[in-house]
């Protein structure tokens, strides 16, 4: 069995894909569909402000068709 070492597997991830969104030019966001009206997810959703959000509120009532 082999020990992976998990630090360095992560670290080499995260700059590769760094270094294709920067190759890229891909700018990342958040997308966020608020279904109804629960103020916990408003809570959550307005809390990522530092983050790129698109946001979308659909009424408690509409159809997944």
């Amino acid at each position: 069995m082999q020990i992976i070492d998990g630090k360095a597997v992560s670290l080499a991830v995260k700059e590769r894909v760094r270094d294709e969104i920067a190759k890229d030019g891909l700018k990342i966001g958040l997308a966020v569909v608020i279904v109804g009206n629960d103020q916990a997810s408003r809570v959550y959703v307005n809390n990522k402000k530092s983050l790129r959000v698109l946001r979308d509120n659909l009424g408690a009532d509409c159809s997944a068709g």
